[in-house]
């Protein structure tokens, strides 16, 4: 529909599409049928359980979006979800809806009310296969449009549909398809900014539009969404760089976060390099408030957390320089693990070790332990962690205190306080 510039609202039809893998159609068909939850309206010829079911999850996925763009969703929702669409007689959907089912895939269309630019209110209405997880995905889009008017550029539009379908409540950690997973440990390096510039040419999503995505596209999307949600580094810029986008507004990504930039790719590497399902960006942030200190000069100290990765000791290390440490204190690998000090158990699970960070790019990790020397593989900063698997940080509990200091001419461990209990 077009803008008439004569009258003062103004109605506008934005869609969004997301391919879906095909199934085996049933023998049988059902007469669709009307399922009414507290936001939604669904017809589908769904068996009445999995209607029920559907409409379950659509208002957790509901709740959660909504409390964390802080807006109660507008209205009522309308969705057309299909199993079988030789079951829906001519005319119920509408030609594009009916296309894109046919397709294996969903549509979200959103017709909006604005006055002079302001938005009034909106209404939308989903076309989704039944398969797959396409009606949880759509859902997110007809939040968005119907309660803000408008989803953002095409890359914050996907990635925060395909975050918002797989959020639980309470879970913080990754559950994704793991064919997303797998893609995502094939990519050598991604760039924040090669994602973001990877849209339609005007950056919104078109009715119709074919922009030539595919699942990789959906895949890198969502890895840059989770991890700006949930890393506290940037989790309070992106939530008002969305909400700007929401708004219609088009602030540039670069310029919100000047200066953060290297950061986000470098921790964007490590994120695609090591998640799994039930991996925690949360956990595995990077600090990069901490001071360093020559540690040839000074003996630097730092208490590093089971349950974190990589963390700073505070020690910057020269390129085959020796290096003494010491670390007092236990802890565990896992809610049902024996405590251990930093030695870890016989299988090396829980033992400390250590990387060296220099220009964003990491050493390889190597092994540390309760007290010792080592050799500084490069120069740079050195980061600790105990070691267990990326995914399994959530269960870990305890610290060790670790002292580091130049080798050359001190003692054969640097002085530490009495072990700390660990908690």
């Amino acid at each position: 529909m077009r803008c008439q510039r004569a009258l003062p609202f103004c109605f506008a039809v934005v869609a969004f599409c997301l391919s879906a893998a095909a199934q085996a159609p049933r023998d049988t068909l059902r007469e669709p049928a009307d399922y009414r939850s507290a936001h939604v309206l669904l017809h589908t010829d769904l068996a009445p359980d999995d209607a029920r079911a559907l409409l379950a999850r659509f208002e957790t996925i509901l709740g959660l979006i909504a409390k964390y763009w802080g807006q109660p969703l507008a209205g009522e929702l309308e969705c057309y979800v299909v199993d079988q669409l030789d079951a829906w007689p001519a005319g119920v959907l509408s030609p594009l809806g009916r296309a894109k089912i046919a397709n294996r895939s969903g549509v979200t269309t959103t017709q909006t009310i604005s006055n002079r630019g302001r938005f009034i209110r909106g209404k939308s209405i989903v076309y989704a296969t039944a398969r797959d997880s396409t009606p949880q995905h759509e859902i997110v889009h007809a939040y968005c449009g119907q309660t803000f008017g408008g989803t953002g550029p095409l890359w914050y539009s996907e990635g925060m549909a395909e975050l918002g379908q797989f959020w639980q409540e309470g879970q913080r950690g990754v559950q994704v398809k793991q064919h997303m997973v797998d893609y995502l440990h094939s990519l050598a390096a991604l760039s924040a900014q090669e994602i973001v510039a990877d849209d339609a040419a005007d950056g919104e999503a078109k009715a119709g539009a074919q922009t030539g995505d595919s699942w990789q596209a959906y895949a890198r999307r969502w890895a840059l969404c989770h991890l700006l949600v949930n890393n506290e580094n940037y989790a309070g810029r992106f939530r008002a760089l969305g909400l700007n986008y929401l708004s219609g507004a088009k602030p540039r990504f670069e310029q919100v976060f000047a200066g953060q930039l290297d950061e986000i790719d470098f921790e964007l590497r490590e994120f695609t390099a090591h998640v799994e399902q039930g991996y925690r960006a949360d956990l595995c942030r990077w600090d990069w408030q901490r001071k360093f200190q020559d540690a040839a000069k000074t003996q630097t100290s730092a208490r590093i957390l089971a349950q974190r990765g990589w963390q700073p000791s505070g020690a910057i290390l020269k390129e085959g320089q020796q290096y003494a440490y010491a670390a007092s204190g236990t802890w565990r690998s896992a809610a049902d693990a024996e405590a251990t000090k930093a030695d870890g158990d016989f299988r090396g699970q829980g033992r400390l070790e250590g990387v060296v960070l220099s220009d964003f790019q990491l050493s390889e990790p190597f092994p540390l332990g309760e007290n010792g020397t080592f050799t500084a593989p490069e120069d740079g900063r050195l980061y600790l962690r105990c070691r267990d698997d990326w995914n399994a940080l959530a269960d870990n509990s305890g610290f060790v205190n670790v002292k580091i200091r130049g080798a050359k001419g001190a003692k054969s461990r640097p002085e530490l306080p009495a072990p700390a209990d660990a908690r």
